[in-house]
């Protein structure tokens, strides 16, 4: 995981979108962490990352799959 500093990514935040692809990019403010920058490749892999991590998405899905 990479880890920069908050100015950085706002400078750069195309560049880091495309690192996020392959790694999460750890966000920082005043040198302490302050959020994850997590990219995807595709539009399956976001869906995937919503069904892992939002139990609401994750029942939606479900359901219509039933």
């Amino acid at each position: 995981m990479k880890r920069v500093a908050l100015s950085e990514v706002k400078d750069h935040l195309s560049e880091y979108l495309d690192l996020a692809e392959k790694e999460e990019v750890l966000i920082t403010r005043h040198g302490k962490p302050a959020g994850v920058l997590v990219g995807f490749k595709s539009e399956d892999d976001w869906f995937d990352y919503r069904l892992e991590r939002d139990p609401f998405a994750f029942l939606l899905h479900n359901t219509l799959l039933s």
